[in-house]
């Protein structure tokens, strides 16, 4: 996880959300457009994390 969270960092020269670490995580290869299916496991993930 750490290259890619640093791939991440330095393409877009900020640290990433939560919503894009579960990007980073599941679909690294979808993490600038994730798919429907992934978007909404990820707002679910952040809706957990934010409890």
């Amino acid at each position: 996880m750490r290259p890619r969270l640093a791939g991440f960092q330095q393409s877009h020269k900020r640290e990433a959300t939560d919503f894009e670490f579960y990007v980073l995580w599941n679909a690294p290869w979808r993490a600038d457009n994730p798919s429907a299916a992934v978007t909404e496991r990820a707002r679910r993930f952040v809706n957990l994390v934010q409890r």
